[in-house]
């Protein structure tokens, strides 16, 4: 920290050459500001915004199509068009999700993973009560990397099931309609912390 300006900078003590017997090398580019958020957390995790997440219970009712004797597409497939004739509001009696062609097409996509859409088809159960449990002012927008002028909104939620561990959910609604009278589709829902170890930091792919 600059004593004078109080600005800091960080490092990940980690790295190779970035200590001497006496000094540790920080570099001038890794200011400590909200802009170093995102690659601190991909080093030491997101465990403390697990603890802070809202709780939702589902139960084994809320997974019936798991159970169907059907293979688990057709069967997500008609929970998805359930969820868009129930009339599902954010919030209970905030403004209404609209479960289109465009989210099922995708969660179903061909470049995802097939385990990653199987994922999907299974957290399908739990959308209901995540969105009439989490209030609009819940979600976060952000934008996509992938399609910088669309607009969407994300809630996080830690999920209790029947027939597994607790785990971190995170479903995406996209933003259409009018900044006045905006309309919300649902775009997917997956574990944001697949692929992470016990504290949320990501691990290092195998070569």
């Amino acid at each position: 920290m600059d004593p004078s300006t109080l600005e800091a900078w960080w490092v990940d003590l980690r790295q190779e050459n970035i200590t001497t017997r006496t000094q540790v090398l920080v570099p001038n580019d890794q200011r400590f500001d909200k802009t170093a958020k995102r690659e601190i957390g991909l080093r030491c995790g997101h465990l403390h915004r697990d603890l802070l997440a809202r709780r939702v219970m589902t139960d084994a009712a809320d997974f019936e199509h798991l159970r169907s004797k059907e293979h688990v597409k057709p069967a997500a497939r008609k929970l998805y068009l359930k969820l868009r004739d129930a009339g599902i509001c954010i919030g209970s009696d905030g403004p209404k999700v609209h479960f289109t062609r465009w989210g099922w097409k995708h969660i179903t996509r061909a470049s995802r993973p097939q385990l990653t859409r199987y994922q999907s088809f299974t957290l399908l159960g739990c959308v209901r009560k995540i969105l009439e449990s989490t209030p609009l002012d819940e979600f976060q927008e952000f934008r996509s990397p992938d399609r910088p002028k669309e607009s969407y909104i994300a809630a996080r939620a830690a999920v209790s099931f029947s027939f597994r561990q607790t785990a971190i959910v995170k479903l995406v609604l996209k933003q259409g309609g009018r900044p006045a009278a905006p309309r919300y589709l649902f775009h997917t829902i997956y574990e944001p912390r697949r692929r992470r170890n016990v504290l949320g930091a990501r691990e290092p792919r195998s070569p």
